[in-house]
């Protein structure tokens, strides 16, 4: 049985190749359980940006760019982690896609993932949740350590980007209260 490696080359387990060469540097740090999640995590991205202009928007809406993706930063509990947010417009709502690379190795296992929408920004939030987005909070394990989320905000995408809004993803008890990721929302700058 064949398997691909997240960096892209086809081996068969145990085979031996008789044109293997070396791998470079920058090959075997590809192989790293690390670059993998990376890897993964933007492919995952960039399939589910692909599926979410497929299913979820207008053809008016694509061509509008209403689809679009954030970076979500790690909270100091999660320093070293990626984490990616990507948005399109449900009904009178918004579907949001989250992929991150990993959670710290402190947090029981299954991952139990909290996410909310705050008025403000990163660093400036403002007051209690305008949305807890916490109906289903197991996150969804990938290969490479990585995890996705999928959540819908009762808010339309447009209003949700012409305010100032953040999006968090946080553990609870018993892994303590910690702000794992964390990304602002905003209209994008002509």
């Amino acid at each position: 049985m064949n398997r691909r490696s997240a960096c892209g080359s086809w081996r068969a387990p145990g085979a031996i190749d008789p044109t293997f060469v070396q791998p470079t540097p920058r090959e075997r740090a590809c192989e790293s359980p690390r670059a993998r999640g990376r890897t993964l995590c933007a492919l995952t991205i960039t399939s589910l940006a692909a599926a979410l202009g497929g299913c979820a928007a207008s053809d008016a809406q694509r061509d509008a760019g209403s689809v679009f993706s954030i970076a979500l930063d790690a909270g100091r509990s999660n320093l070293g982690e990626i984490g990616q947010a990507a948005f399109a417009p449900q009904g009178n709502g918004t579907s949001v896609f989250i992929t991150l690379s990993g959670v710290p190795d402190t947090l029981l296992r299954p991952a139990h993932l909290y996410t909310y929408v705050h008025r403000g920004s990163c660093g400036k939030l403002e007051g209690p949740p305008a949305f807890a987005l916490n109906d289903v909070v197991l996150a969804r394990p990938m290969a490479g350590g990585s995890f996705t989320l999928i959540k819908l905000v009762p808010m339309p995408l447009d209003t949700l980007r012409a305010g100032t809004f953040a999006l968090s993803v946080r553990s609870q008890a018993p892994d303590l209260d910690q702000e794992l990721f964390c990304g602002t929302i905003s209209n994008p700058k002509p």
